[in-house]
């Protein structure tokens, strides 16, 4: 199967007239595809959740701890290129090969990290993974594309998501906060060797069973192809003035929301001693809120297709999100952080989707995939920008400052979003040729 045949964000939409035909193991696809594709999310804030602990075992600073969730974002950049070229080349079966087998790798790496001193081998671990990031994102379409029907794919990024959030909490459950350096590299060994067996599993299922294509395409609706230069499919939308704003603004959001999640633990010990899993259940709250909020909102765009209008909501009570949980933080409410923090969650995280459908009315009709792959770049890089900004704030200014810096840049994407064109590009194509697309509206995207 060519990549013209699996794209389906490239091509325009005409009927099968060779039949078509959904297949019951496609939930079987599905879910494997959120097993490894979890795996590798669980991993990302998984050492950050617990940085006091990791510091202290391996005598790191808190900024070493740090880099375990920045290399997530740092590598997308460079691996984005070859990536995207494996991808036009390689078919569904390969690519995932590629991803599963990447993801097993970086998790037994680190069973052979439990010990002081080799906290390189755990940045070996954080290295491998994140680089499968690029082939796992890339996936949701491409098995929409060749399994399910499009909606479908709701529950590929639901399940992913779910996972990240335990994630959050699971690690300060198992490894705790203890004087006794044995003890930590067994709580650690708990977790990473309980991973690795499951990491394990998933890999040779997949190897065994996981099928290139099915027989007959599912839907009625397939592929047609065209001609389109990556280039020039890449330049267009950066020369539009709005969808310049939107993707500085949307990385800003995502940006504040990965830094804020990869030193919560670091700002809850602050302000309280001894409260490494009440971070890791923030986390979690603040993970499963925007799930709820994905949904809540992807059925207003549904309604009303109002995309600045709902956009810019939702960035502006990001805003005071973040300003609530500052001020929580402050005076030391704990009630309130978990409150303000799922707010914060809620219209951050759910902005995720929802600022993604913009950038496709702004940019219509170049490919989904170039208006989301210039949103994720964004956001990566920003990613990182902020993760160090935030942290070196933190050790210098503390918590309230450094939450403050994150305000000032949640004001200024405020600014720029209001400053979008109220355009629907692809709403007033579809109204002109009389075409409903029934598309989901959560998309899995690891900041």
């Amino acid at each position: 199967m060519s990549s013209k045949d699996t794209e389906i964000n490239h091509l325009p939409l005409v009927q099968s007239t060779s039949g078509h035909k959904l297949y019951k193991r496609r939930w079987i696809i599905l879910t494997l595809y959120i097993l490894y594709a979890a795996i590798n999310a669980f991993q990302w804030f998984e050492y950050a959740i617990i940085a006091n602990v990791i510091m202290k075992f391996y005598g790191v600073s808190s900024v070493s701890v740090d880099w375990t969730s920045i290399i997530y974002m740092a590598l997308y950049m460079p691996m984005v290129i070859p990536a995207s070229y494996l991808m036009e080349k390689l078919d569904l079966r390969k690519i995932s090969i590629i991803g599963v087998l990447g993801t097993a790798t970086g998790t037994i790496i680190k069973i052979f990290s439990l010990s002081p001193g080799r906290m390189w081998m755990t940045y070996l671990s954080q290295t491998i993974l994140s680089s499968m990031q690029v082939f796992i994102l890339a996936l949701p379409l491409r098995i929409a594309a060749t399994w399910l029907k499009l909606k479908s794919m709701c529950f590929g990024g639901f399940g992913t998501q779910l996972v990240q959030a335990v994630g959050f909490i699971i690690p300060p459950m198992v490894v705790k906060n203890t004087d006794n350096l044995e003890q930590i590299s067994d709580d650690l060994g708990v977790l990473i060797e309980s991973l690795a067996a499951f990491t394990s599993v998933v890999t040779i299922i997949i190897l065994v069973y996981f099928p290139a294509r099915p027989p007959l395409p599912p839907n009625q609706v397939i592929c047609e192809g065209r001609e389109s230069s990556f280039l020039k499919s890449l330049k267009r939308p950066l020369s539009d003035r709005s969808f310049g704003f939107h993707a500085v603004a949307y990385g800003i959001s995502i940006a504040v929301f990965v830094s804020i999640s990869t030193l919560l633990n670091q700002f809850m010990l602050f302000y309280f001693a001894g409260s490494e899993e009440d971070a890791g259940r923030i986390g979690l709250i603040m993970v499963v809120l925007g799930m709820a909020g994905a949904i809540v909102f992807g059925h207003v765009l549904d309604k009303t297709h109002s995309y600045k209008r709902t956009t810019l909501s939702m960035y502006i009570s990001s805003l005071l999100s973040v300003i609530a949980f500052m001020y929580s933080l402050k005076y030391r409410s704990k009630i309130f952080v978990y409150i303000s923090g799922a707010l914060v969650g809620l219209f951050i995280n759910a902005y995720m989707p929802v600022g993604l459908e913009l950038s496709i009315e702004l940019t219509y009709p170049e490919p989904e995939s170039t208006s989301s792959g210039i949103l994720i770049s964004m956001t990566q890089t920003l990613g990182v920008i902020f993760t160090l900004l935030l942290g070196w704030l933190f050790s210098t200014v503390g918590c309230f400052w450094a939450l403050a810096s994150m305000v000032f840049f949640l004001l200024v994407g405020t600014f720029l979003t209001a400053m979008i064109s109220n355009v629907t590009k692809r709403q007033d194509v579809f109204k002109q040729e009389l075409i409903k697309l029934n598309v989901c509206k959560y998309v899995v995207v690891f900041y």
